[in-house]
């Protein structure tokens, strides 16, 4: 009498099923990656562009701050800061702002001047309102300075 061992082992179609199981299962997690890492480029991209505005911010109320007075050039389209010896030049055009050599490539909608609480158009300005576009949202902030005992002797003797 021969004896039959028989090997345990799964079949061809138990083997199947799983196949097709782990392909979904794999399917559904490749979907899942490419969404999340999608989402997470849009986050970086968008904290990076709120960090480019808030250093431009920071820049322009620092110059703002340090200069002996700030002079806007309509027709030139550019802020002149006078700090001390020096002229810090800003050029504002409409998709990039120029800070003497650096490029700060931004869509600006909107600039308004302020001196004394009153709008101006042309001349000496101790405020500046910014409209900028970014991720087609408008970020719009403020930035003035107080007007010194210097500009202010500068104006009654003119």
């Amino acid at each position: 009498m021969t004896q039959k061992h028989k090997i345990p082992a799964f079949t061809l179609s138990e083997i199947l099923v799983v196949l097709a199981i782990t392909s979904i299962v794999i399917a559904i997690a490749f979907t899942v990656l490419r969404l999340v890492t999608k989402q997470f480029t849009t986050m970086r991209a968008r904290y990076e562009e709120r960090t480019e505005v808030t250093k431009f911010k920071q820049q322009l109320l620092f110059d703002f701050e340090k200069g002996s007075i700030a002079f806007w050039d309509e027709k030139q389209q550019e802020l002149d800061i006078i700090v001390q010896d020096e002229t810090i030049q800003y050029q504002i055009a409409p998709d990039y702002v120029l800070r003497d050599r650096d490029t700060i490539p931004f869509t600006i909608q909107n600039t308004r001047f302020y001196y004394k609480g009153d709008q101006i158009e042309e001349g000496v300005t101790d405020g500046l309102e910014l409209t900028l576009m970014i991720s087609n949202s408008p970020i719009v902030f403020f930035v003035s300075r107080k007007v010194d005992a210097q500009q202010t002797i500068q104006e009654v003797w003119d």
